[in-house]
Parts: C-alpha cells; sequence; structure tokens
C-alpha cells in the first residue's frame, strides 16, 4: 500500500522563526499502542522555541529535519494493533514526540485523553504540557498524599490551575 501524503511544518537547521517551512512529508502510520490522530490544533510553547533555536542541543540534540510540537488535539484516523481505550472518530487531545505541527500525527495512547465536549480543540491543545508538570510537580516529585495541605499560587497560570483542581479531586485540601 502506497504511503498517503500530509503537510507538515518542518524545521531543517537550528535558527530563528525563518526555519519554520511548510512541506509534503509521508503520512504516518501508527505501530502497535499507538494512535494516527488527524490534528485539528496544536499547542505552541516555550519549549519549541528553544529546541529551533538551538539554546538546548547540548542535552536535546535534534536530527534535522524534525517536525516540531508536542501538544495535540484532534480525531482519531486510524488506531494501531492493542489498542482498545479509542475508536476512530472520537475527539481526543494529549502528547506526542512525534511532531503536532502536521495534519496528521501518531500518538502513544496512553498519552492521549478524550476531549471533553466543553472544550474547544484550540482549547484542549492547550491543556497537556501545563497538567503534565503540575501532576508531576505535585505526586511525582512533591509525593503528595491525602493527608497533606497544598498552598498553590498561580492559579491563573495552566499548571496552577491544573493543581488545584486534581489537589481537591484526590481528597486534599
Amino acid at each position: 500500500m502506497a504511503q498517503q501524503a500530509m503537510r507538515a511544518i518542518r524545521v531543517s537547521g537550528y535558527g530563528g522563526p525563518e526555519q519554520l517551512k511548510l512541506e509534503r512529508i509521508e503520512r504516518p502510520q501508527p505501530q502497535a499502542g499507538e494512535v494516527l490522530l488527524r490534528v485539528y490544533a496544536a499547542g505552541v510553547n516555550p519549549i519549541d522555541w528553544k529546541i529551533r533555536q538551538g539554546l538546548l542541543k547540548e542535552f536535546m540534540p535534534m536530527t534535522f529535519p524534525y517536525t516540531p510540537g508536542i501538544e495535540v488535539a484532534g480525531v482519531v484516523e486510524e488506531i494501531g494493533l492493542g489498542v482498545t481505550t479509542f475508536g476512530i472518530g472520537q475527539a481526543v487531545f494529549g502528547q506526542t514526540t512525534q511532531g503536532g505541527y502536521a495534519e496528521y500525527v501518531v500518538a502513544p495512547a496512553h498519552a492521549l485523553a478524550l476531549k471533553p465536549q466543553t472544550l474547544s480543540f484550540a482549547e484542549a491543545a492547550t491543556i497537556p504540557v501545563g497538567a503534565t508538570t503540575a501532576w508531576r510537580a505535585l505526586f511525582e516529585y512533591g509525593g503528595l498524599t491525602p493527608e497533606q495541605r497544598v498552598l498553590i499560587g498561580g492559579q491563573l497560570a495552566e499548571s496552577g490551575c491544573s493543581q488545584s483542581n486534581w489537589q481537591n479531586g484526590k481528597g486534599h485540601r
């Protein structure tokens, strides 16, 4: 079966925004445990331009060309072997390491969640990085337990809002 083409923003070398180029590339195919999404929205984060400018190349070197973008929201187009959590046509959001600035992207099924109906695709695509940061700060690195209390400042920021919701939902005060 011949590969289908898609459009993606690609980066061919370290530098400024002039490095971002729209190109036609092969559409990825989901492997075992992966989901192929038709991307409706992609989040834009500071790490995207820091990687592109080469500010992180000492510990995160890139192989060129690459497609930037970590956060995505879209609709499930295909599912890989063993994926049972999602079906074709479902709206989802989450993270990918394959580059979200594209018409299609593959992501591990465990890195995705169903998109709430109350959120637009653009809104959902802004959540994953901040939410993951908040989760890790509270539970993985912070070791938060139900008997502990938490004071969260800066709830207008994405991480603060997520932290507040999660700590309340897990019985914390």
